[in-house]
């Protein structure tokens, strides 16, 4: 057993439209292409990610600073039982922006930029699956446009560019539409 979530949510700080959660919060943003799953030795019974989300509001627009640290091993919030079970392979942070703005009647428009840092892989460097520190950026953005009355298109598009110890390049990108 463990927490799914447990965060502080506040809604008003000291500027109108200013709010702020910290804790283990769910984090997806649109169908979640790019932020969802937090933990993947969790399996499919948690999609939580141990989180700082600072948003700001504005009519029908939200720019969200999100900080997201999710150790290979818990030790934020108790577990009971198999206490030294890894959550995944690595410990990995983020920190980022989402920009989210619905202000067209029939297109909303979402952009981010993620910067992850994947360090300290558990298993030997000997092994296949051992993964050197890696350093992230991801951009992309995403759109939705209403067709009629309950059909719309979703569209998006992210790049990523960065490093793995010592000098591997790493590069990559992705898109879906539906």
């Amino acid at each position: 057993m463990f927490f799914e979530s447990a965060y502080i949510d506040i809604k008003k700080l000291f500027v109108k439209g200013l709010s702020l959660r910290v804790g283990r919060q769910n984090l997806m943003r649109g169908e979640g292409f790019v932020l969802m799953e937090g933990n993947p030795g969790d399996g499919s019974r948690a999609i939580y990610d141990n989180a700082v989300d600072l948003a700001y509001s504005r009519k029908k627009s939200k720019i969200e600073l999100i900080g997201i640290m999710n150790p290979k091993y818990d030790r934020f919030l108790p577990r009971i039982h198999d206490q030294h079970r890894l959550l995944q392979e690595y410990d990995e942070s983020s920190l980022g922006a989402y920009y989210t703005d619905n202000n067209h009647k029939r297109v909303g428009f979402e952009s981010y930029y993620l910067y992850t840092k994947e360090v300290h892989d558990y298993r030997a460097p000997t092994n296949p699956a051992f993964q050197p520190d890696k350093h992230i950026s991801t951009a992309g953005g995403r759109a939705v446009i209403q067709l009629a009355p309950g059909w719309t298109a979703t569209t998006e598009f992210a790049g990523q560019w960065g490093a793995e110890h010592p000098d591997i390049v790493v590069r990559g990108w992705a898109a879906m539409v539906t």
